[in-house]
Order: structure tokens, then C-alpha cells, then sequence
């Protein structure tokens, strides 16, 4: 087991605190929540390297991804507490470095641009929240995924509320 350790310890940890995380959130314990997602990123960011000692070795930019996923968990928390800015600094940085990884057009880059629009929603921004949820919308759209499947609708949900806070209500039902 301390072979074992020594080579995954990093992962379990990160996943381990991930769960943590979670649960601590959804009991609205923000504080500690955010402390463990903390970790959490800071484990998974130090098993990209082991990774290559794996019996069955994974992608590190897949490893980089989660613990950008993480990262955007700890913006989401800040974000309930009303640290607005610094939910935005972290969010950014999680969609940027997704960015950097995948590229604009990925399956896995709406979700990091949906989560700062909803910072950037709660800050009042509205304009700036649609024009990022209409990018997540159009990627979907580029990449082939059907505007049936529950991630797409989730996204022209999103942008129908956004449109009716601006009293674009007919906008709202072209969706």
C-alpha cells in the first residue's frame, strides 16, 4: 500500500478532498468548502506528475482539466459568499488555462465559460454574461452537439433568463 501511495497518493488525496468539497458546499458550509477545494486542486496539480507511474497511465492535460474543474468549484463557492471578484479572477484562470489545453472549439470549454457568466451575471454584468453564454451556445453548436441533448438545453435556458432580465422577452421565446 505505501508503493501504491507513493504513486497515486496525490489522486486519492485530490479526490478525497473533491468529495469533501462537495458535501461541505451542499451542507452551505463555504468556509471549509473552499479550504478543501483548495486542496484538493493542489493535490491534483501535483499528481500531473505522477501520472506517467501509472499502470494505466492518463492524459496529464486530462489531470490539468480537473484541476481546473476544481478551480472553477472554488470561484462557484467564493461566489455564494459575495467575494465576487476574486469568484471571477478564478474563474478566468480556470477558463484560460482550459483554454490553453483544448482550444475554443472542445466539449469541455462551455462549462468553464458558463461558470464565469454566472459570476459575471451575479455582478451585474448582464450584457457581458450573454455575449459569454451565447460563445458557450455557439461552440456547442460548432462542434455537432444537438440542441436535444440536456447540456444544450441547459445553455439556451440560461441565455432565455439572461435575455428576459434585459426585457428581451420575445429573443427569450426564439429560444
Amino acid at each position: 500500500i505505501r508503493n501504491a501511495y507513493s504513486i497515486y497518493g496525490n489522486a486519492w488525496e485530490a479526490e478525497i478532498n473533491l468529495a469533501q468539497g462537495l458535501l461541505l458546499e451542499a451542507r452551505g458550509q463555504y468556509p471549509k468548502a473552499l479550504d478543501t477545494y483548495r486542496r484538493s486542486e493542489t493535490f491534483r496539480r501535483a499528481s500531473i506528475q505522477d501520472v506517467s507511474k501509472y499502470e494505466y497511465p492518463i492524459p496529464q492535460d486530462r489531470v490539468r482539466n480537473i484541476a481546473n474543474q476544481t478551480l472553477l468549484n472554488s470561484a462557484h463557492v467564493l461566489m455564494k459568499q459575495g467575494a465576487l471578484s476574486e469568484a471571477e479572477v478564478l474563474a478566468r484562470r480556470a477558463l484560460l488555462e482550459s483554454l490553453s489545453i483544448y482550444g475554443k472549439y472542445h466539449p469541455l470549454i462551455p462549462p468553464f465559460i458558463l461558470g464565469l457568466a454566472e459570476i459575471i451575471l451575479e455582478e451585474g454584468r448582464v450584457e457581458e454574461a450573454e455575449s459569454l453564454t451565447r460563445a458557450a451556445f455557439e461552440i456547442f453548436q460548432q462542434i455537432g452537439v444537438s440542441d436535444s441533448e440536456p447540456q444544450t438545453i441547459a445553455v439556451k435556458a440560461q441565455l432565455a433568463n439572461i435575455l428576459i432580465l434585459q426585457s428581451k422577452n420575445e429573443e427569450a421565446l426564439e429560444l
